[in-house]
């Protein structure tokens, strides 16, 4: 699985989270299929110290707020919660339409990129997997990824915030 370089570049300052390489990944891969970890279901990070550290402050403020992300320390940034919106969109609609991330702008209508109703069906598919499920209009609704990003930021904080795992406390010590 490859990810886009902005991708990773964020998982990387966000998580300490680094790319694996595949002669380490297929190791890890064998060593749970090998032991029958949980029936072969593992979850494996690589990184630096600073991973470790976010996990484990992850795991104690899960289990202080409930896996409550609307919990007041818990309220997502709005502007990097849109900024996350917007660049998962533009990675989306980039694998849909074939198209660069750097070709796609965010002020243009999906009309002028052909969005025809085979890529409106296959967004829908895709956005209910991985996000909510959204009115099978979306797209005639908010015609530019920069507006769809506002809405569905505005919208659907919560999943959003369990998706991209912000938190304000987070961005308050970093300014």
């Amino acid at each position: 699985m490859e990810l886009s370089n902005n991708l990773l570049r964020d998982y990387q300052i966000d998580f300490g989270m680094k790319a694996m390489s595949n002669e380490s990944a297929i190791t890890v891969l064998e060593h749970t299929l090998r032991d029958k970890i949980e029936e072969n279901q593992a979850i494996v990070m690589y990184g630096s110290e600073k991973l470790r550290s976010k996990l484990n402050q992850m795991n104690r403020s899960d289990k202080k707020n409930n896996n409550n992300c609307t919990n007041q320390s818990a309220v997502t940034d709005n502007n990097r919660l849109i900024e996350k919106t917007e660049t998962f969109f533009v990675e989306l609609f980039s694998d849909l339409l074939s198209i660069s991330v750097d070709e796609l702008d965010m002020d243009i209508r999906f009309q002028e990129y052909g969005v025809d109703s085979f890529i409106v069906k296959e967004f829908n598919e895709i956005i209910e997997k991985k996000l909510v499920r959204l009115s099978k209009t979306i797209l005639f609704e908010y015609q530019t990824i920069r507006e769809l990003a506002n809405y569905v930021a505005q919208e659907y904080k919560e999943q959003l915030c369990h998706i991209f795992l912000l938190k304000i406390q987070q961005y308050k010590r970093k300014k």
